[in-house]
C-alpha cells in the first residue's frame, strides 16, 4: 500500500495524505484534484483507486501491478466532441451508474477528466449526485481551475491542490528514466513550466507551436500584414495538429477491441471521445502559446532589471533578449499579465486562437501600421 504513489513524482504531501486515508478507510466519497495540466493528477486518482480495490479484493495489487489498469468498478468520464465539453447526455449516463452496485469490489471509482469542460446543464445534472452518493461510491473530479466549476459543485467537494513539480524533480526523473544527461533534462526540465507531461512531450521531440511565436516575437515588432500571414500559418499548423492527434487517438481507442468486436455505435463512441480528447489537448495547447507571450516578456523584465541568465525561460535565446531587452524598456509585466489572462478566458469561450493572437497583438501595441 506504502508504495502506491512510489512511481510519481512530485506532490509529497498529496501522496502523505492519500496513503494516511487509505490506511485509516477514511476518505471523502466527492473529490476534486485540482492542479495544472501535465502534473499527474489523472495517475494520482487512478492510484488512489488502486488503492481502494487492493483493500476489498485479496491479491489486487499482483494482477494489476502497473498503473495502466481496467477495472469494471473504475469508471472515467471524459470530454467529448468538437468543442471538448462533457455532453448533458453522458454525465446523466454517468450518474445513472453510480447506482449500479460494485462488480467485484466493495467500491466503486469514477473519475471526471476535465471537469471544467462541463456546460452548466451537466454540472447541474451531476450536483444530486454529489450530494448524495450512493454508499461505497468515490467520485474524483480532475480540474486545472477549481474556480470554472459552478459554486455548488466546489463547495460539495473535498478539493486537493497539487503544485507544479520542481523542476530538480522532474531533471533527476528524465536522467534516472530516460537516460538523459544532466544538460539535457535541466533545460528540458526547465522549459516544462512544472509540468511532467510537457517535459516528456519536449523530450520525445514533440513540436510546441509556442516556439513559432518566440521565434516571430524576437524578430522585433512587424507589421500587421506580417502578423496576419504568421498567425494564419500558425493556425493552420494548429489545425492539422489537432486532427492528426484526434485521428491517433481514434486508432489507440479503436485497438482496445478485437477485428469485428465493435459495434456501429460503439465506434460512433469513440469518435466522440476522440474528438472531444484532441479538443481539450488542442485547447491546453493554445493557451500555452499565449502564455509563452508572458514568459516572453517576464525574461525581457529579468534582463533590463539585471537578473541572471539562469533565471530566464529562453535562455538559448538569451543574446537576442538582451538586445530587445535593452533597447528600450519593455511593456509592464502586469498589463501583459492582464492581457493574456483576458485572451485566455475567451480562449475558453471557444473564440479561435488567431483572433486571440491577432487581438492579443492589437492590444499591446505590437504591430506596425
Amino acid at each position: 500500500m506504502d508504495d502506491l504513489f512510489s512511481h510519481l513524482i512530485g506532490n509529497q504531501r498529496i501522496k502523505s495524505n492519500l496513503t494516511n486515508a487509505l490506511h485509516k478507510g477514511a476518505f471523502g466519497q466527492s473529490l476534486c484534484f485540482q492542479g495544472k495540466e501535465g502534473i499527474g493528477k489523472s495517475l494520482f486518482a487512478r492510484a488512489f483507486a488502486k488503492g481502494i480495490f487492493s483493500s476489498d479484493i485479496p491479491g489486487f495489487l499482483a494482477r494489476h501491478p502497473t498503473v495502466a489498469y481496467t477495472h469494471p468498478d473504475l469508471v472515467e468520464l471524459k470530454p467529448a466532441g468538437k468543442i471538448g465539453q462533457h455532453p448533458i447526455e453522458s454525465v446523466r449516463r454517468f450518474c445513472e451508474e453510480v447506482y449500479i452496485a460494485p462488480y467485484e469490489a466493495q467500491h466503486k471509482v469514477f473519475i471526471i477528466h476535465d471537469a471544467e469542460r462541463m456546460l452548466p446543464t451537466s454540472a447541474n445534472a451531476l450536483l444530486k449526485t454529489l450530494e448524495e452518493p450512493p454508499a461505497g461510491v468515490i467520485i474524483i473530479l480532475l480540474t486545472e481551475s477549481l474556480q470554472s466549476l459552478l459554486p455548488t459543485i466546489r463547495s460539495r467537494l473535498q478539493t486537493l491542490y497539487f503544485e507544479s513539480v520542481d523542476k530538480e524533480e522532474i531533471s533527476v526523473f528524465l536522467q534516472q528514466s530516460h537516460g538523459l544527461s544532466r544538460e539535457e533534462a535541466d533545460k528540458i526540465s526547465l522549459e516544462s513550466f512544472g509540468s511532467v507531461g510537457r517535459a516528456l512531450n519536449l523530450h520525445r521531440g514533440e513540436r510546441d507551436l509556442s516556439e513559432d511565436l518566440i521565434r516571430f516575437l524576437m524578430k522585433g515588432r512587424k507589421s500587421y500584414v506580417e502578423l496576419k500571414q504568421f498567425i494564419n500559418e500558425l493556425d493552420g499548423r494548429h489545425a492539422l495538429k489537432r486532427k492528426e492527434a484526434e485521428e491517433a487517438l481514434l486508432k489507440a481507442l479503436c485497438e482496445t477491441y478485437r477485428e469485428g468486436d465493435l459495434s456501429a455505435k460503439q465506434r460512433q463512441e469513440m469518435e466522440k471521445q476522440a474528438e472531444g480528447m484532441s479538443a481539450v489537448e488542442s485547447l491546453r495547447e493554445s493557451k500555452s502559446i499565449l502564455l509563452s507571450l508572458l514568459f516572453f516578456f517576464r525574461d525581457l523584465h529579468v534582463i533590463y532589471h539585471g537578473g541572471q541568465e539562469s533565471f530566464l525561460a529562453f535562455r538559448e535565446n538569451a543574446c537576442k533578449l538582451f538586445d530587445l531587452a535593452t533597447a528600450k524598456e519593455p511593456i509592464p509585466i502586469e498589463k501583459v499579465e492582464a492581457a493574456v489572462a483576458e485572451s485566455i478566458i475567451a480562449l475558453e469561450r471557444s473564440t479561435p486562437l488567431a483572433a486571440c493572437l491577432e487581438n492579443l497583438f492589437l492590444k499591446l501595441k505590437l504591430v506596425r501600421f
